[in-house]
């Protein structure tokens, strides 16, 4: 039998320059190859009256691509595909879930939210072929992945 899932962790607030920060507060969650899944990020920004929220994604190898801006205006997700990825953005709690609409294996990447200048991580691996992998990675293990290149470091 043939069940597929993607895994969810936790990432530890990031801190970024006057007070603004971005946490990933989500423990696990465990979704099947071609369901949604939602990526959380919660920001603190009392420098920023006005937020802008990003989201990029970095394969292996391969600069941070932005897929996605939100912006507490009424104007349409700035997105890299039109229903694929899109994001809300709650200004009353301070969080702007991501939305990846079916996780397939081209989502295989380290996806970042980020409020200027701070940057939150999420890993999304493809250990086999059967299986995908959504790891929140902390900062040691950030740089690990980094310099090491290797996507199952940061789970």
């Amino acid at each position: 039998m043939f069940f597929p899932w993607v895994s969810v962790l936790t990432l530890l607030p990031i801190l970024g320059a006057d007070g603004e920060s971005v946490t990933q507060p989500d423990d696990r969650v465990t979704v099947s190859q071609g369901e949604p899944v939602l990526l959380k990020c919660t920001y603190d920004n009392t420098a920023i009256p006005t937020p802008y929220l990003f989201w990029y994604r970095q394969y292996p190898n391969q600069p941070p691509q932005h897929i996605l801006t939100k912006t507490k205006l009424d104007a349409p997700d700035q997105t890299l595909v039109q229903g694929k990825f899109s994001a809300s953005l709650h200004m009353a709690n301070k969080t702007v879930p991501f939305q990846i609409a079916a996780v397939s294996h081209q989502e295989s990447a380290v996806y970042y939210c980020a409020l200027r200048p701070t940057v939150g991580e999420n890993c999304i691996s493809a250990p086999t072929k059967s299986q995908r992998r959504i790891a929140y990675g902390n900062m040691k293990e950030t740089y690990k992945h980094r310099a090491g290149g290797d996507l199952e470091r940061c789970i």
